[in-house]
């Protein structure tokens, strides 16, 4: 049997095409390919479109390109008119009518990318299925190329009449298999609508974090009480709600201060939230509090350089300077509490104006303990938790939830997302690797790379990632176009992006994981460094 397309009749409204239909279904083997009802739109005079409708295409690897045009009821010609007709009703010349589309399907796949110019033959013929055709032969007419009720009758008839009129066309020309599967391919794919590039990423993205119902009860709740610590997961919008509490102080003439430990948190703060929360409120690192306030109250710190042992004393020094001159904050909000060590509380809290009655909020996850400080919090706080994640899609959720613990957690973000990416590469090409991926997401899929974050386990200036990867220059302060940002899960705490690629991270380490994937909104991407092969 023929490999018809589509496989069962679709468009049915001529008997005349049905009959036929049928027959080729019937009578040709599965090398040839039997096309129906394929519309075409061609360009008339002066440039105007217009539409022809081709009633069956046969395509054969050896024989070729065969357009049919079927004409149904008791077809004539008239000599005296020079006119056709079917059972008393005028119609076009049936040859013409297939001459035109021959042509015009073969300049129509002639311009189709790929086409060779050696591909052919094309050629043409008229099937009469309700009628016996009889006549002397037409000047135009070479009786090879027409077909009527009788050959349809006989599968064998068909079959050797469909070869005799391929071979009326038979030239230099040729399809083989490829040339076949061209044709056909063209003529019959499937359609549809996709997402354009980046919207399957663009699209969940836009459902921007908000403050949820329940976040609001809490942080109603908490603002009833001088002192609250606040945990939830990554992704709960802890950091919207501690930037809302500092605005809400502020804008009650408190001097507030709103506190954390990872600089770039503090700068993304400042940079994005300083003008809402208004002058009344200050926002900094725990390190550079330390810092002024040892300069304000004259409290001599190590020597610059410092190393990590020399942070330490500046750290410590919050415990000498904070009682060397007044408290200057009505309240304290602290984000990222675990980043904290139980000793910097006591130091902190001194800082208020009133130590015992003003107010203190510090939002937390202990998941996220990356740093080895010993935890703690400050007595007398009012515990409260928030169990919803509204950053993440359900795909990402789910693979960040993989490694927490705690409570249960209702995700509560998109759902429409895309699922996790899983690339593997050796250390060596690893860059190479990521190259692959930042090319499909940004030239491909159209997302800028201000979108993007490269986030590695280790050292920033020890990363294989570093500097070129593909036609992208990997770096912690991107200003070129193709720049992409490359900074490490320490840095990027706090923080999020649209995409994140998480490369040179061990997979056993749950807290590095955890904060690691649940930076990323809509795209989440991991990049495991395996061993080489033998090795």
């Amino acid at each position: 049997m023929a490999t018809m397309h589509p496989g069962v009749i679709v468009f049915d409204k001529s008997e005349a095409e049905r009959k036929v239909f049928t027959a080729l279904d019937r009578a040709l083997p599965n090398a040839y390919h039997a096309l129906h009802h394929v519309a075409l739109l061609k360009m008339g005079v002066g440039g105007r479109a217009v539409d022809d409708e081709i009633d069956f295409v046969i395509v054969h690897p050896e024989l070729g390109v065969m357009v049919l045009e079927v004409k149904g009821g008791l077809v004539s010609y008239d000599p005296a008119t020079g006119r056709w007709s079917s059972s008393g009703t005028n119609i076009r010349d049936p040859f013409d009518q297939a001459t035109d589309a021959k042509y015009g399907l073969a300049r129509w796949l002639s311009a189709q990318p790929g086409w060779r110019a050696e591909w052919g033959p094309f050629g043409h013929a008229v099937i009469f299925p309700d009628g016996v055709y009889h006549g002397a032969p037409m000047p135009k007419v070479d009786r090879r190329i027409v077909f009527d009720a009788d050959d349809l009758a006989d599968r064998s008839r068909l079959r050797v009449r469909l070869e005799n009129a391929f071979s009326l066309w038979k030239g230099a020309a040729k399809l083989g298999t490829v040339g076949c599967a061209f044709v056909v391919s063209a003529l019959d794919h499937a359609v549809g609508l996709k997402r354009r590039p980046g919207e399957e990423i663009e699209g969940p993205d836009r459902e921007i974090i908000q403050l949820s119902p329940q976040q609001f009860n809490v942080l109603n709740a908490f603002m009833q009480v001088p002192r609250a610590s606040i945990s939830g997961p990554a992704g709960a919008g802890k950091t919207l709600m501690a930037v809302e509490a500092t605005r809400r102080l502020a804008a009650q003439g408190k001097q507030t201060l709103l506190v954390c430990f990872n600089k770039e948190l503090a700068s993304h703060l400042v940079a994005e939230y300083q003008r809402s929360v208004g002058d009344s409120a200050t926002i900094k690192t725990y390190s550079q509090l330390c810092v002024d306030r040892a300069r304000g109250v004259g409290f001599r710190l190590p020597a610059l350089p410092w190393d990590r042992r020399a942070w330490d004393v500046v750290h410590a020094s919050l415990d000498k300077t904070a009682t060397m001159a007044p408290g200057q904050f009505d309240a304290i909000v602290v984000d990222e509490g675990q980043d904290f060590a139980e000793s910097w509380w006591l130091p902190l809290v001194a800082l208020l104006r009133d130590s015992d009655k003003d107010r203190l909020y510090i939002f937390y996850d202990s998941n996220q303990r990356l740093f080895k400080r010993p935890p703690g919090m400050p007595d007398g706080l009012i515990d409260l938790f928030i169990w919803e994640n509204w950053r993440n899609t359900h795909q990402i959720f789910k693979e960040v939830m993989q490694h927490y613990q705690g409570h249960a957690i209702t995700p509560m973000g998109p759902k429409n997302g895309v699922a996790v990416e899983r690339h593997a590469a050796t250390a060596g090409f690893l860059s190479t690797e990521l190259g692959r991926v930042l090319q499909r997401i940004i030239i491909e899929g159209k997302t800028s790379s201000r979108d993007i974050v490269v986030l590695t386990g280790g050292a920033v200036d020890k990363s294989r990632c570093l500097g070129r990867c593909g036609r992208f220059n990997l770096c912690l302060n991107p200003t070129g176009p193709n720049d992409v940002r490359l900074t490490n899960v320490y840095r990027f705490k706090g923080l999020d992006s649209k995409v994140v690629i998480v490369v040179e991270t061990d997979p056993t380490d749950t807290a590095k994981m955890y904060v690691a994937s649940s930076r990323a909104r809509a795209l989440l991407v991991m990049i495991a460094t395996v061993p080489k092969p033998g090795a």
